[in-house]
């Protein structure tokens, strides 16, 4: 069995985490997450509260890490301090950053993997995109947890966790 469709949704102002200790684990689901052999779109709405200096906070994180950094696989999806947002993707090392609108503004964000290209919309307007010289970032194994609101630093430690607003997470 596979999920071909997987939707959460946080109500009228959507899930609120709050920076501290909140955030919702899912799983590993063989191929659940990951798009090894078909395309896949993850979107979602988010709302940073946040605007700490020198930090960022993980919004959706699907990583293995494996002990180096050429051993990464999986996506992450993360807010900067400075406004900067990313979504990377490692195997096929994919990473796109923006400008986000600021803090608690709505964004809907959209990373869509077709074929050996990745692109990344805000809004519904490209803000980037990336070739793949092979497969995307995958595939991860039993070990790979899908983290929503939480991201992982690059050592594999779970800690980066996000303040904001988060709902309409559609994979």
């Amino acid at each position: 069995n596979s999920i071909t469709d997987y939707a959460l949704s946080g109500g009228a102002d959507g899930i609120l985490f709050d920076g501290t200790n909140d955030y919702i684990e899912v799983p590993y689901y063989k191929d659940a997450f990951q798009p090894t052999t078909s395309d896949m779109t993850v979107e979602y709405w988010v709302r940073p509260t946040f605007n700490t200096t020198n930090e960022w906070r993980g919004v959706l994180d699907y990583y293995q890490y494996s002990g180096t950094a050429s051993a990464r696989r999986g996506w992450r999806s993360y807010y900067y301090s400075d406004g900067t947002s990313y979504f990377e993707s490692w195997g096929g090392n994919d990473s796109i950053q923006w400008t986000s609108g600021g803090t608690n503004i709505w964004e809907h964000h959209a990373f869509v993997w077709e074929g050996n290209k990745s692109t990344m919309y805000v809004n519904g307007v490209s803000v980037g995109s990336d070739v793949d010289g092979g497969e995307h970032a995958f595939p991860v194994t039993s070990s790979a947890i899908l983290r929503i609101g939480l991201g992982t630093d690059g050592t594999g430690n779970a800690n980066k966790y996000f303040q904001g607003y988060l709902d309409e997470i559609r994979f």
